[in-house]
């Protein structure tokens, strides 16, 4: 789709990352024009300085946490004590304080174990942890294989956003703005064409098809970049800098809109 959306005069090349900093160096670098991520990534860039932007979102997910299939654990009320693996600095590890104090719990009475998940993965399966808090599809993979089940859902969520590079839009408008529209074409496709786009997924993301369709109710395509999801986005700031993850407060409504 942003082959087509860019025209055939432009290449579109990929790019995986697997950590925040490669994240940002690639921004601040203009190695990449646009990054699909979750948010803390584009946090941490702009604490560092990176002038990066906020252009869309992809879609909000429900953020779950999993217990053993036979845990006592029936609920976050119950997390006290227990040994949770989750990636650090991450809309997880955010979701997860949250989760526990809407709860009643105190955060600090939960064993918090950072752990990058193929490695919570391991841990969780060999019964060293008691919780695992992390995004799909490592959460409906588990449910498939019937090794966990999920607790009841808080209110907490994670953004998917985009986020171009500084000084898109001035160096590159048809680019940026067929990128921006492309997404919300996407979106379009996903709704109108749920099976198709599941397919897809399963395809691209190279995981069963029976983990997609568990996934997909677990996401919201028809969110936008609304002042709820600002205001969510924020929090997630204030958690980063609080935790000492960022050196510099951010202020996301800065950072939502047209790269400049």
């Amino acid at each position: 789709m942003f082959e087509s959306a860019v025209g055939a005069g432009t290449k579109v090349d990929y790019v995986e990352f697997d950590s925040a900093p490669a994240v940002t160096e690639a921004l601040a670098t203009n190695r990449v024009d646009m990054v699909f991520m979750a948010e803390p990534p584009a946090l941490i860039a702009a604490a560092a300085g990176v002038h990066c932007r906020i252009v869309a979102l992809g879609a909000s997910l429900v953020q779950d946490i999993l217990v053993p299939i036979d845990s006592k654990i029936a609920s976050a009320a119950d997390l006290g004590g227990a040994r949770v693996g989750v990636l650090a600095g991450t809309s997880s590890h955010y979701a997860l304080i949250k989760i526990a104090k809407d709860a009643g719990v105190d955060p600090k009475l939960i064993q918090v174990i950072d752990m990058a998940p193929p490695d919570a993965k391991a841990a969780f399966e060999s019964g060293h942890l008691d919780a695992w808090a992390v995004w799909p599809p490592f959460v409906q993979q588990q449910l498939v294989q019937k090794t966990a089940r999920l607790l009841p859902a808080g209110d907490a969520a994670i953004q998917s956003i985009a986020v171009a590079r500084p000084g898109l839009a001035e160096d590159a408008l048809a680019v940026y703005s067929a990128l921006v529209a492309a997404i919300g074409k996407a979106k379009e496709f996903i709704r109108a064409s749920p099976a198709e786009a599941k397919s897809i997924v399963a395809t691209e993301v190279r995981v069963d098809p029976e983990v997609v369709e568990l996934a997909w109710p677990r996401h919201d395509f028809t969110a936008t970049l609304t002042q709820e999801v600002i205001a969510d986005i924020q929090a997630k700031a204030d958690f980063l800098a609080d935790a000492g993850f960022i050196q510099q407060k951010v202020d996301v409504k800065d950072l939502v809109g047209p790269p400049r």
